[in-house]
């Protein structure tokens, strides 16, 4: 189990780095916005390069991008790994089993995006739902959900069992002629999981997807799968027009709705 991201502040980060190497996890489009905030900063001197699983990729922000396994032959209590995707979750166990002591999340020692997320759960709401559960690891983990969202705490990696967060045997397990609708398939990494877990035997996939640069991702994977068909839209209760957020791995899921008067 890997410490609480939530309770990590700047101040802890900064004190932990004094003589480190740094090494920032993900090369992506906010692993660029870090390298760019650095300029100007003492703790620019500090940064070795990247760390991302993602071998095509050799440069990022003007340091090297190196594949994960550089942090094992690297003395642990001289490096440290700051994690730039907003679920560190999924990093963190693989920075404990390379046995690094020292990580921290950039996202979530963002306190303004910490406290923006911030979600008020109803207690009556919370409460109907926990009837309507019928064992106590159901209900636990319910609880879990809310208090995470009540910091505004949106990675649930750590209470997922196995390895996929929506396919799980244990529930309903896949039958021929599956047919899967992804509203909302950012990557296409659902897809891949679907797949996965029905062995390839699947009739039918429709993957809906606005983000323009998202779907050219799914696009470019399009080969591995078959009977796949991609829709460059979002789904929503009536035809409408809405503004969309674009081009943020972040927020590239939500809508913006605004309310006249």
């Amino acid at each position: 189990m890997y410490r609480d991201f939530k309770l990590d502040r700047w101040e802890d980060f900064t004190d932990c780095i004094q003589g480190k190497k740094l090494y920032i996890w993900g090369a992506g489009a906010k692993g660029r916005e870090i390298a760019n905030w650095t300029k100007g900063f003492a703790l620019r001197r500090n940064i070795e390069g990247f760390i991302d699983s993602d071998l095509t990729k050799t440069e990022c922000g003007g340091y090297p991008v190196y594949a994960p396994h550089v942090l094992e032959d690297t003395d642990k209590e001289s490096c440290i790994v700051l994690i730039s995707i907003d679920k560190p979750g999924l990093i963190a166990p693989k920075l404990e089993k390379m046995g690094v002591k020292y990580y921290f999340s950039y996202f979530w020692l963002n306190t303004e995006m910490r406290d923006i997320m911030q979600q008020n759960v109803r207690k009556d709401i919370v409460e109907r739902l926990e009837r309507l559960l019928s064992d106590e690891r159901s209900r636990e983990i319910l609880h879990r959900i809310v208090e995470k969202r009540s910091v505004g705490f949106l990675d649930y990696t750590d209470i997922q069992e196995g390895e996929s967060e929506y396919f799980c045997d244990e529930f309903f397990s896949p039958t021929e002629g599956e047919v899967f609708i992804d509203a909302g398939a950012f990557d296409g990494d659902t897809i891949e999981g679907f797949v996965d877990w029905t062995k390839n035997r699947y009739e039918k996939i429709y993957s809906f997807e606005p983000d323009v640069r998202m779907a050219e991702k799914i696009e470019k994977k399009m080969h591995r799968w078959h009977d796949v068909e991609l829709i460059k839209k979002g789904l929503w209760s009536n035809l409408i027009k809405l503004p969309f957020v674009v081009d943020n791995e972040l927020y590239s899921s939500h809508l913006q709705i605004y309310r006249g008067g």
